[in-house]
């Protein structure tokens, strides 16, 4: 795993055909927090880890948008942190790593918020 603003567990390939979704992307990076101004949510500085589903095919990668929520991403909030910190990042994602392959298997069942319980209390059982 590479240190660095973010840390992407290795996307985990999906069976699907060319224009389908064929990648989800895990990544635990430091979120600035802050308003935001599509939602008029306020986010919280910390730790996140975000799920993307992705298509990838002939050298490209991209996001998949196509207004079905079986085909978009979502965020968890795990830990709060006021600064970027890469010895928790890494810490946080040492946690959500094993726990790669069943987060795509309930991605794909549309078990989000089995997802979001799942990674916050692995990640609260290592105290940060």
């Amino acid at each position: 795993m590479e240190l660095s603003r973010e840390i992407k567990i290795t996307p985990i390939k999906v069976n699907g055909s060319r224009t389908e979704l064929n990648v989800i992307e895990i990544e635990v990076s430091h979120d600035k927090g802050g308003y935001n101004m599509f939602t008029g949510e306020q986010r919280r500085t910390g730790i996140i880890c975000s799920i993307r589903p992705m298509g990838r095919h002939d050298g490209c990668c991209s996001t998949i948008i196509d207004g079905k929520t079986e085909h978009m991403g979502f965020y968890t909030f795990l830990v709060p942190c006021g600064r970027k910190s890469p010895k928790k990042l890494e810490m946080v994602a040492n946690e959500i790593l094993p726990l790669s392959e069943k987060i795509v298997e309930m991605f794909l069942e549309g078990q989000y918020q089995a997802i979001a319980n799942m990674m916050t209390s692995a990640v609260r059982a290592i105290n940060l």
